[in-house]
C-alpha cells in the first residue's frame, strides 16, 4: 500500500472519529489471514450483526423495509442498528482480543415486513433472497470491504448460512408477513401458497415431535409467536441449485467458511453434495449446527454419523451441555467433563474439528446461569485450551448476561480492553496460535476430583498442562501429578491473572503445590521440529484436483513430497508449517496423507476422496418386508459413498448409509449424496433390533445417477 500524507485537518478528523467510535487504529499492513480451511489454532468470535455496533446510521431505517428499526432499543425483536460497517470498525478491537476468525450472523436479505407485533428478522435467520445482502446491514460492497479488511488484519470470516427455510407464514392467512416468499437476486420465485406445481417447499405441516427424524427434516419449524417457517425442499432441483449458487456466491466474495444453520433439519445428502461443490471452489471451513441429541438421545448416533461422513464439522453441543453443568449449575463434576472429552474423542473421527462454546444466541448467557465471574473465567479457560476450536459469543469478554432468546442478544455494551475476561482470552489466544499441542494435540487426564481437573495436551514434543479448580471457596493440595513437560521450572502462562502459580518438574513429576480457590494455571513447553509433523489436513473430504491445506511443523523450507495413499500430489505452495497441494487423481475412498521432507516421513492423516462431483438423490425402496420396533433399513453399494457393500452402521466414514425413513410404510426412502452421472450397483438391508442383518434377495440394483443437482432412484424390494 502506498504511503499517503494526511493534512493536519484530516488527521485531526480521523483522531476524533477514532475517539468517537472507540476503535483502535486500523493497520492495513497487518498479516493476511490464512486461506486454510483449518481453524484449529484460531479463536472464533460469534457476532449478531444487528447487536454489535452501528457503524453506518444511514442504513438504520432503509426505504425497502421501512419501519423495522427501533432507535430506543427497547423492542427486543426489532432492528437496533448494528451493521457490517460496525463490525469493520471494530476489527482492531477484535484483533487485540486475539480473535482470528469472526462468525457473522446471516448477512443475506431478510423478511421485509413485520411477523406479528414488533417482530422482525433482525437476527438474519428468515432469508427471503439468498443472493442479496440485508439492507439494514449494508450491501455487497460493504461486505467485500469488511472481508478484505478482516483478512488484512489476520482475521478469517465465517458467514452463517440458512438453507433449511425461508420466512414466516401462517397456514390459514396468506396475507401474514410474506408467506414464506423466496427471491432470486430480486426476482420473485414463489411462496408457500403458490407452490402447487413448483414444489419449492415441504407441505407436511409443522413439527410436533422434534426427535422424529422425518418430522424434523420434512416439516416446518414453528415459532412461539404463532407462525411457521416455510421449510425448503432441498430435494427439488431448482432449490438445491439456488441454495448451492448462493453459498458459492458467499465464498466468491471472500468468505473463509460457512456455519450452516439447522443441519439436523434437512437431509444430509444435500449437505454433503453442497460441501463437495464448495470445496471444489476453495479450501474453506464448514461447520453445521446440530442442536441437541446429546449422548443418550435416540438420534445421537445420527449426529456423529453426519459429522464423520458429510464433510461438514459440527458445533460441540455434547461438550457444551456438560460445560454448563460443571461450571454453571454445578449439577455435574469434573469427572463428567473428562468423560465427555473421552467419549467425543472416541466417537468423532475428526474431533479436533469440533467447535466448542459455553453459550450462544440460542441459549441463556453463561452469567445468567451462574453470575460468578470466576466460574465464567474457568469455563473460558477450558474451551480455550481443550481440543477443538473455541467460539466466544460476542460480549462475553464484557460480562454480558441475558436469558433466552431474545434477551441473550443485547446490544454490545462496551469495548473495554481491561476486563479480566478480555485479558484471559487475548493471552490464551496467543497460546493457541503458538503451541501445536493446543491446536492438534491429544488430551490426557493427569489429576482429578469433583472440583479439580488437570489435563495435558501433547503433540509430539509440544506440551500444555492445564489445572482448573472450579471451587471458589476451597484450595486443593496437588501431589503425585505426572506430566510430559521436560525438567524445569514453569511460570503460569496467565501470569497469575486467574490465581495460578508456577510449578517445578523433575523426571516427569510435578512438585507438590496448592491450587488456590477458583484458580486456573496453564504451563507450556514448545520446541522446533526436526522432522515433518502433520497436525491437520483441511478440508478432509473432496475430489481429485481440489486444493487442501496441510498444517503442522517441521516441513522445512525446501520442498519435499506429499502423498495420498502412496500417490504423489502436486504441490501448490510450501512453507515450514503449511503446505498446499492438489488432491491427486486416484481411487475414491479413505486414504492416508503423508509428508516427506529431508528424507524423513511424517505421521499419517486420513482424507476421504470422493468418487466424483456429488449430487443428492432420493433413494426409495417400495414394499419392504415387515419391520418391528428397533428394526432399520440401510442402503449399501459398490462405491465408497454407499459403503462399498459394508453393513457397518456405526459412525465411521464410508459405511452403509441410512437409516431410511418410512412415512409411507412399507415404502422407505432417504436422500444420499452420490457421484453424478455414474452407473452404480446397490442393495438394501434390514438391521434388526437384535443386530442381525437381512439382505434383500435377487441381483444387485443397477442405476445411473442423475447429472443435475438432485434426482430420484426408486426400486421395489426383492423378496
Amino acid at each position: 500500500m502506498k504511503k499517503k500524507t494526511l493534512s493536519l485537518f484530516v488527521g485531526l478528523m480521523l483522531l476524533l472519529g477514532l475517539l468517537f467510535s472507540g476503535s483502535l487504529p486500523y493497520n492495513p499492513n497487518a498479516a493476511e489471514a490464512s486461506s486454510s480451511a483449518s481453524v484449529k489454532g484460531d479463536v472464533i468470535y460469534q457476532i449478531i450483526i444487528d447487536r454489535f455496533y452501528d457503524g453506518d446510521t444511514t442504513n438504520n431505517n432503509p426505504a425497502k423495509s421501512y419501519g423495522l428499526y427501533d432507535p430506543t432499543k427497547s423492542k427486543w425483536k426489532m432492528y437496533w442498528g448494528g451493521d457490517l460497517e460496525g463490525v469493520r470498525q471494530k476489527l482492531p478491537y477484535l484483533k487485540q482480543l486475539g480473535v482470528t476468525t469472526i462468525w457473522l450472523s446471516p448477512v443475506l436479505d431478510n423478511l421485509d415486513t413485520l411477523a406479528g407485533t414488533d417482530n422482525t428478522g433482525y437476527h438474519g435467520y428468515w432469508t427471503r433472497d439468498f443472493k442479496q445482502i440485508e439492507e439494514h446491514f449494508g450491501n455487497w460492497t460493504t461486505f467485500d470491504t469488511l472481508v478484505n479488511d478482516a483478512h488484512q488484519n489476520g482475521i478469517k470470516v465465517i458467514v452463517d448460512f440458512v438453507p433449511n427455510h425461508s420466512t414466516p407464514f401462517k397456514a390459514n392467512d396468506s396475507t401474514f408477513a410474506e408467506g414464506g416468499a423466496l427471491y432470486d437476486n430480486g426476482t420473485y420465485m414463489g411462496n408457500y401458497f403458490d407452490d402447487a406445481t413448483k414444489g419449492y417447499f415441504h407441505h407436511n405441516g409443522d413439527i410436533s415431535n422434534w426427535d422424529d427424524r422425518y418430522e424434523a427434516q420434512w416439516k416446518n419449524f414453528t415459532d412461539p409467536a404463532g407462525f411457521s417457517l416455510a421449510d425448503l425442499s432441498q430435494e427439488n432441483g431448482t432449490i438445491a441449485q439456488y441454495l448451492t449458487d448462493a453459498a458459492v456466491q458467499l465464498v466468491a466474495h471472500g468468505a473463509d467458511g460457512l456455519r450452516i444453520d439447522a443441519v439436523k433439519h434437512f437431509n444430509s445428502g444435500f449437505s454433503k453434495s453442497l460441501a463437495d461443490k464448495l470445496y471444489q471452489k476453495k479450501d474453506i471451513f464448514l461447520v453445521g449446527e446440530w442442536y441437541g441429541d446429546d449422548p443418550g438421545a435416540a438420534n445421537h448416533l445420527e449426529k456423529v454419523r453426519y459429522a464423520n461422513n458429510s464433510g461438514v464439522n459440527v458445533l460441540d453441543f455434547d461438550l457444551n451441555t456438560v460445560i454448563r453443568n460443571v461450571f454453571g449449575t454445578f449439577t455435574q463434576t469434573m469427572y463428567d467433563l473428562n468423560n465427555m472429552v473421552n467419549q467425543t474423542g472416541n466417537e468423532y473421527k475428526y474431533k479436533e474439528n469440533l467447535i466448542t462454546f459455553i453459550d450462544n444466541h440460542d441459549m441463556s448467557r453463561f452469567l445468567t446461569v451462574n453470575s460468578n465471574k470466576a466460574n465464567l473465567h474457568q469455563a473460558l479457560a477450558f474451551i480455550l485450551t481443550s481440543r477443538g476450536t473455541p467460539s466466544i459469543y460476542y460480549g462475553t469478554e464484557q460480562y454480558m448476561a441475558g436469558g433466552n432468546d431474545p434477551y441473550n442478544r443485547g446490544m454490545m455494551p462496551a469495548f473495554d480492553t481491561t476486563t479480566t475476561a478480555f485479558k484471559e482470552v487475548s493471552t490464551l489466544a496467543g497460546l493457541r496460535r503458538n503451541n501445536a499441542a493446543i491446536q492438534y494435540g491429544t488430551t490426557t487426564q493427569r489429576w482429578i476430583n469433583n472440583d479439580v481437573y488437570i489435563y495435558e495436551r501433547k503433540f509430539f514434543n509440544d506440551v500444555v498442562l492445564v489445572a482448573i479448580n472450579r471451587n471458589t471457596q476451597s484450595s486443593y493440595s496437588i501431589s503425585g501429578l505426572q506430566t510430559a513437560l521436560p525438567n524445569g521450572n514453569y511460570a503460569d502462562y496467565l501470569s497469575g491473572l486467574l490465581g495460578g502459580n508456577g510449578i517445578s518438574v523433575s523426571n516427569g513429576s510435578v512438585a507438590s503445590f496448592t491450587l488456590a480457590p477458583g484458580a486456573v494455571s496453564v504451563w507450556q513447553y514448545s520446541t522446533s521440529a526436526s522432522a515433518p509433523q502433520i497436525g491437520s489436513v483441511a478440508p478432509n473430504m473432496g475430489i481429485p484436483g481440489n486444493v487442501v491445506t496441510i498444517d503442522g511443523k517441521g516441513f522445512g523450507t525446501t520442498q519435499g513430497t506429499v502423498t495420498f495413499g502412496g500417490v504423489t500430489a502436486t504441490v501448490k505452495s510450501w512453507t515450514s508449517n503449511r503446505i498446499e497441494v492438489y488432491v491427486p487423481n486416484m481411487a475414491a475412498g479413505l486414504t492416508d496423507v503423508k509428508v516427506t521432507a529431508g528424507g524423513v516421513s511424517s505421521n499419517l492423516y486420513s482424507y476421504n476422496i470422493l468418487s466424483g462431483t456429488q449430487t443428492s438423490v432420493v433413494f426409495t425402496v417400495k414394499s419392504a418386508p415387515p419391520t418391528n420396533l428397533g428394526d432399520k433399513i440401510y442402503l449399501t453399494g459398490n462405491i465408497p459413498e454407499l459403503g462399498n457393500w459394508s453393513t457397518d452402521t456405526s459412525g465411521a466414514v464410508n459405511n452403509a448409509q441410512g437409516p431410511l425413513l418410512a412415512p409411507n410404510y412399507p415404502d422407505w426412502f432417504y436422500v444420499f449424496s452420490v457421484p453424478a452421472g455414474k452407473t452404480i450397483q446397490f442393495k438394501f438391508f434390514i438391521k434388526r433390533a437384535d443386530g442381525t442383518i437381512q439382505w434383500e434377495n435377487g441381483s444387485n440394483h443397477v442405476a445411473t445417477t442423475p447429472t443435475g443437482a438432485t434426482g430420484n432412484i426408486t426400486v421395489t424390494w426383492q423378496n
